[in-house]
């Protein structure tokens, strides 16, 4: 299923009831920044959402499904199939967005636990030193690679690649820190 297409279907049947996206948002209990992720194609509701979406806004499911109105009551088995694997294809979006989720949470309960064995083996100022440079690194790299792969998928990723770019660049600004300290002889190291 086309996102663009989704999108502007959703955006049209709205302004045609004179609906703003609160409004509609309220009939579909979800947010206006949902409605406006739908039709600017960021995003598809989810698919428990699609019903009340197209009694909302007046039209069938299949209609909702192909993006497009259907102005005869019979359904063609092409027009059937195609319904049915944008529906498939949604379902499977969202189990990956589920899954993607899922390890985004885990990753960061990961690297607390991490973080507080760290501080518990090491002590504080061995952490803040050394610890988080080198967890700001990994990160950096990791959020670098992903928005690499953003990009190639034509997703936007420039927050994505501005973070990256803060996380590679604090670990530098500490390391230039600390030669302005043992050059100086101010600061945690001296010559």
């Amino acid at each position: 299923m086309d996102n663009k297409k989704f999108g502007e279907f959703i955006a049209t049947l709205r302004k045609e009831k004179n609906w703003t996206q609160a409004e509609l948002a309220q009939k579909l209990n979800v947010t206006d920044k949902a409605i406006s992720k739908w039709e600017r194609g960021l995003g598809f509701p989810d698919i428990k959402t699609i019903e009340p979406l197209a009694d909302a806004l007046g039209v069938s499911v299949l209609e909702i499904m192909q993006c497009e109105h259907k102005t005869d009551e019979v359904i063609s088995t092409d027009g059937a199939s195609q319904a049915l694997m944008n529906t498939i294809d949604l379902v499977k979006e969202q189990r990956r967005k589920e899954k993607r989720d899922i390890l985004r949470g885990a990753g960061i309960v990961g690297l607390i636990m991490l973080s507080v064995l760290a501080i518990d083996n090491v002590g504080w100022f061995a952490f803040a030193t050394i610890w988080i440079q080198i967890i700001a690194l990994v990160i950096g790299v990791a959020l670098l690679a992903m928005g690499i792969h953003y990009k190639r998928q034509q997703k936007p990723c420039t927050t994505t690649f501005v973070v990256a770019s803060v996380c590679l660049l604090y670990p530098i600004a500490w390391i230039i820190f600390l030669c302005i300290a043992f050059v100086t002889g101010i600061g945690p190291i001296t010559n």
